[in-house]
């Protein structure tokens, strides 16, 4: 691309729930990332992402496409997860290629790049066929192992979005590209999210190729697709596909899909495994809180108090229980539920002799920048409420039998992460409540745990799973320093760096 100016409009992109359920009409894409709430709420993102193919359409409508406006080739960059009431800056690169990017501040989400075909049409007379409903073979996203995708893995189908799902998708971000087009889009995203590599994916470009695609108009028509595994790349989770698309009356489009691969979130890698027998009654008639104790960190420290004879009740955002545990779905930022909880404990048991403070948000990238003060400050209320919020309502408990408050800190205070500055602040500020109860609770023993990067759904990302420890080696040290006798004041519990 020759450099040329950019500009930026003052019109900004903003994606609402509705119109991530009218993409999943138009495409036929129901990947549980983008449509389930509940399941995107226990992944690395917290929340449902916006598809990124819609995000490419969205740019669509920042381009005037004519009506004799023939397209030679598109790629569509998905470079950053994108959510749902964010404002995305509209960036144009005016020029041949043409550019259109949404920015979060300085950072670029999707990138669309056009090359136009100057050519005259070839002989070609379209017949107008089009399809009065949708069609393609999958309504579940199909589930690979990493050991199933390996270059040379084929698979085809046949795909036609709905069409009057797509004239609404069109009207809401003023398209003015050709149906067929944006069909191409949408098959895109469908075929990355349902077929190959189908649940695990992480779509991360799309490029389409139309030199021999001669109805380049409003044509949409079945498409007949055949696509392959080329290439895989074990170290990034990255896989690139070959496909061929082909209608009834019309030449081939090429097209390439690049995807990452996300583990299973019921891998072994991230879920707590069974311990068949107790190890000790160490902590017999103990009682135990576990703020967020049903994932990831939580589960393992859960799962290590039971099997030293512990009682633990156990927090969780969302139903979920392991076997002997007392668990309350609700919010830990919720002060009034938190209280539902103690009275529930104080009744059951009478006292509390161990509060483990371990739900925090989860953590997307953001950068310091004025796109972004909102969300650090929302992230910064609900983090520092997940720990102050227990502090407040179960510390006099704990002074009552002498007991201990763990609050889960991270080993990004002391190394703090670039793009990161709301996680870091928080875990800073959670360490400052520890510091302070300590010195209004002497009775209580008040620990910081700062463990490295931990493999959880927190962390569930091909870069994020790098270097990542199992959270069972930091819950097992945990627990075997609450076996020991209780140390009134502030201590802190750090673990070496790994190798």
């Amino acid at each position: 691309m020759r450099d040329t100016p950019v500009t930026a409009s003052k019109v900004v992109v903003r994606f609402a729930p509705e119109d991530l359920d009218l993409f999943r009409d138009a495409s036929g894409d129901r990947n549980p990332i983008h449509c389930s709430a509940d399941y995107a709420s226990r992944t690395v993102y917290g929340e449902r992402l916006v598809y990124g193919a819609l995000g490419a359409i969205a740019c669509l409508g920042h381009i005037d496409l004519g009506p004799d406006m023939r397209i030679a080739k598109l790629v569509a960059d998905f470079q950053r997860p994108m959510f749902c009431g964010v404002d995305y800056a509209v960036h144009r690169i005016e020029g041949s290629p043409f550019c259109v990017r949404l920015m979060d501040g300085g950072l670029p989400v999707v990138t669309v790049t056009l090359w136009k075909d100057s050519s005259p049409r070839k002989g070609f007379e379209s017949t107008g066929v089009c399809q009065s409903h949708s069609y393609w073979k999958l309504s579940e996203p199909v589930c690979r192992t990493e050991e199933e995708i390996q270059p040379g893995l084929r698979v085809s189908g046949r795909y036609h979005c709905d069409p009057t799902a797509l004239v609404h998708l069109c009207d809401r971000w003023a398209v003015s590209a050709t149906a067929s087009l944006v069909q191409t889009l949408l098959w895109g995203s469908y075929f990355t999210g349902m077929d190959l590599p189908g649940r695990s994916a992480l779509f991360f470009r799309l490029s389409l190729d139309f030199s021999d695609h001669q109805a380049n108009d409003d044509t949409c028509e079945v498409l007949d697709y055949e696509a392959v595994v080329t290439k895989v790349d074990p170290r990034l989770s990255q896989v690139r596909c070959q496909a061929t698309l082909k209608g009834t009356t019309s030449q081939a489009i090429k097209a390439e899909c690049m995807s990452f691969l996300r583990p299973s979130l019921d891998s072994p890698n991230n879920s707590a495994t069974e311990i068949s027998q107790p190890l000790s009654n160490d902590l017999a008639g103990k009682v135990a809180l576990v703020i967020g104790g049903n994932r990831g960190l939580g589960a393992e420290i859960t799962r290590f108090l039971v099997s030293h004879g512990c009682t633990v009740i156990a927090t969780s955002r969302s139903p979920g229980a392991q076997n002997g545990v007392t668990t309350f779905s609700g919010s830990a930022a919720d002060a009034a539920w938190l209280q539902t909880v103690r009275d529930a404990i104080q009744k059951q048991h009478g006292k509390l002799d161990f509060l483990v403070c371990n739900a925090f948000p989860a953590i997307n990238p953001l950068r310091m920048e004025f796109n972004a003060i909102e969300r650090i400050q929302a992230y910064l209320q609900q983090a520092t409420a997940l720990v102050l919020n227990p502090l407040c309502v179960f510390m006099e408990m704990l002074d009552a039998s002498g007991g201990r408050a763990v609050i889960v800190s991270s080993t990004a205070t002391q190394r703090p992460v670039k793009e990161w500055p709301h996680y870091v602040a928080a875990k800073k500020a959670i360490e400052g409540l520890a510091e302070v109860a300590a010195l209004q609770y002497p009775r209580v023993q008040t620990m910081i745990v700062r463990p490295n990067k931990l493999l959880t759904e927190m962390t569930n990302t091909p870069m994020g799973r790098q270097n990542a420890e199992p959270p069972s080696r930091v819950a097992s040290k945990l627990v075997d320093h609450l076996r020991g006798p209780a140390q009134p004041g502030l201590t802190l519990l750090e673990f070496p760096e790994p190798a």
